[in-house]
């Protein structure tokens, strides 16, 4: 799986939140997740202790699954998702045309 899949993935599994990877809604009934954590959530799953993760361990985890995700492009995505309010899927588009540039640079 690409991190493009992973983020449209979890992008489907709960609602769109800002400034932490997972949120708790204020109710506690609902879990939010930024679009790293949708990734995060795609590729390793979710259980409620994951709430209480670091963006940085979220970060690392990712990287280690998808290389192309380096600190520079996750800055990025925090920008795309907090700051500008992309949804997630236009984000997962961005960073599927930056995998498709480092796939053809790559042969």
């Amino acid at each position: 799986m690409q991190l493009s899949e992973a983020i449209l993935k979890g992008a489907k599994l709960r609602p769109q939140t800002t400034t932490k990877c997972f949120k708790r809604s204020d109710d506690k009934q609902t879990v939010s997740s930024c679009v790293l954590g949708a990734a995060y959530e795609a590729t390793f799953g979710f259980d409620n202790e994951h709430i209480k993760l670091l963006t940085g361990d979220v970060i690392e985890a990712l990287q280690k699954e998808y290389p192309i995700l380096s600190v520079s492009l996750a800055q990025e995505l925090f920008v795309l998702n907090d700051n500008k309010g992309q949804p997630r899927e236009s984000i997962a588009a961005f960073v599927k045309e930056i995998e498709m540039k480092f796939l053809k640079n790559k042969k």
